[in-house]
């Protein structure tokens, strides 16, 4: 890929946020699994924004305007009342699905990754640079 295509994906995918990026990791995903990759609804959905079923995978999205570490963490594990995707992926999803892959909309933050290796489980995160490669492999 060339070097203004790649930047162009870059900027392209990091602009998204929150539901805009859900859409585009829906229709990467489709692009990529088919029919094996299944869409959740965008609301009450136990933690689970997308599930690719061969691989017995839980997708969670997370794409602010700006990654703010307190935010993220909130988002992962919970604040206060509210449960975090990763509780909610334990109590609704761990069972029949092993894998839970947190996916985010910028290049991953050393805390960000040392956050998800400690959980329970099969856990992974993939952030911009890694989405590049799939596009890019996948042209």
């Amino acid at each position: 890929m060339n070097f203004s295509l790649r930047r162009a994906l870059r900027s392209a995918i990091k602009n998204r946020t929150e539901r805009d990026f859900e859409d585009f990791i829906d229709r990467l995903f489709f692009l990529l699994y088919g029919d094996d990759y299944i869409p959740i609804r965008r609301v009450k959905d136990k933690g689970n924004d997308g599930t690719i079923r061969s691989k017995k995978k839980i997708i969670a999205c997370y794409a602010p305007e700006k990654y703010e570490e307190g935010k993220f963490r909130a988002k992962v594990l919970g604040s206060g009342k509210k449960k975090g995707d990763f509780d909610k992926y334990k109590e609704e999803w761990q069972e029949q699905f092993e894998n839970w892959e947190m996916i985010v909309n910028h290049d991953i933050a050393p805390e960000q990754l040392k956050l998800i290796d400690r959980l329970d489980g099969e856990t992974s995160i993939k952030g911009l640079k890694q989405k590049l490669l799939i596009i890019e492999n996948n042209l």
